[in-house]
């Protein structure tokens, strides 16, 4: 991160599986609601993971807070659920 922006989001993706417009999407949606405020690594995972994970770094935080997790249950993030995550990111800059 930066000193120009508020924080930093890692995508990890599956590599295998062909989920890079996914990581993509997830990237977009963020620096249209969040313009500047965030630099992002989208990191492919070697093989078939099945993975699509969104792990926001804000400030001095070196842990990361999982906001999303395709294997936890919440499925890709698109149109319909694109608005839980900026929610759950929004609510780290508090």
């Amino acid at each position: 991160m930066d000193s120009t922006t508020k924080g930093h989001i890692v995508v990890n993706y599956c590599g295998g599986c062909g989920y890079l417009p996914k990581a993509r999407y997830v990237q977009e949606a963020v620096e249209n609601r969040f313009p500047g405020d965030f630099s992002f690594d989208l990191k492919a995972d070697v093989g078939k993971t099945g993975r699509l994970e969104v792990t926001v770094f804000v400030g001095d935080d070196t842990e990361g807070k999982l906001v999303h997790s395709k294997d936890k249950g919440q499925g890709f993030v698109k149109d319909s659920n694109v608005d839980s995550v900026l929610d759950s990111i929004a609510a780290l800059l508090e």
